[in-house]
């Protein structure tokens, strides 16, 4: 009977194993995906959010203004959330002097 199954723990078939030797250096790695993410989608939203705030003055139909300023709103208090967890983590890396970042 043949198993066919990949070994990821070898870094020459699997290259991102030689960086994730531990549960740390994979969250290190995913956390910085997460913010690289978020930071575009609250970029999009203040593109956006202008765009949608500049149509709106433009017309008599103040809706349009209302939902710009609620976009660019919802991005700032995003990016509140993002830097309080940064700073979070960095706190827990201070306590328990562990890497994660």
């Amino acid at each position: 009977m043949e198993v066919y199954a990949v070994n990821l723990v070898d870094p020459s078939i699997f290259p991102p194993a030689a960086v994730i030797s531990d549960p740390g250096s994979f969250i290190n790695i995913l956390l910085r995906f997460v913010y690289l993410i978020a930071g575009i989608i609250a970029f999009g939203l203040f593109v956006g959010g202008g765009l949608t705030m500049i149509a709106g003055a433009n017309s008599s139909d103040s809706s349009k203004l209302e939902k710009g300023k609620h976009a660019i709103t919802y991005a700032i208090i995003g990016l509140v959330v993002i830097f309080g967890s940064y700073f979070f983590i960095q706190y827990i890396e201070g306590i328990f002097a562990i890497k994660i970042l």
